[in-house]
This record gives C-alpha cells, sequence and structure tokens, in this order.
C-alpha cells in the first residue's frame, strides 16, 4: 500500500478527471535503485558512480547518454563538500541525478 500510495500521490500525477487520475514514476528513484543496488552503501566516490550511470538507461532513454563534463564536475564538487563521498540520500545528489537524467 505504501508503494501505490506514493506511485499515485498528487506530486507524480499531472491530470486527474472525475474517476481516474493520470500519474507517472519518478525515473530518478529508479536510478536511485539501480545505484544503491550496485554501491551497496549509503554513499560511494564519484569514480565508482560515475561508470554506472554512464551505462545506465531509463524508459525514456534508448541507449546511456554520456555525461557532460559540467555534471561530472558538479558530483565531484558533491564529493569535496562531503568528505570525498557522495552521499547518495542527499539533497544535492538527488538533484543532480534529476539533472543527468
Amino acid at each position: 500500500v505504501l508503494i501505490s500510495n506514493y506511485v499515485l500521490g498528487p506530486a507524480n500525477c499531472y491530470k486527474s478527471l472525475a474517476f481516474h487520475t493520470f500519474c507517472c514514476l519518478n525515473e530518478c528513484d529508479a536510478v536511485l535503485t539501480e545505484v544503491e543496488r550496485s554501491v551497496g552503501g549509503p554513499s560511494a566516490q564519484p569514480d565508482v558512480i560515475l561508470p554506472l550511470l554512464e551505462n545506465l538507461t531509463t524508459s525514456s532513454m534508448d541507449e546511456p547518454r554520456p555525461l557532460s563534463t559540467g555534471l561530472v564536475a558538479k558530483l565531484s564538487g558533491i564529493a569535496a563538500h562531503s568528505g570525498g563521498m557522495v552521499p547518495l540520500h542527499g539533497r544535492l545528489f538527488t538533484q543532480w541525478l534529476h539533472f543527468a537524467f
């Protein structure tokens, strides 16, 4: 029930009618889940995260997209701000994922 409530929550919905609502999954959540599974911890170094993300696709992508040098630099900046590790559940990494995917 918790998952269905999250998926059908108003933040993930874009149109409501009298009898149904149109809702979508947040693709960043699927990406984060894959990173968590691969890393096996709450944080990781950028050189561990980047190869994972460079080979990842989502439902809106047919093939992986290369990450720009600006995005790579921003991820390194997040790590520098956090003692060399990127906290996977932090606000900055979540925002970074939004721009990357």
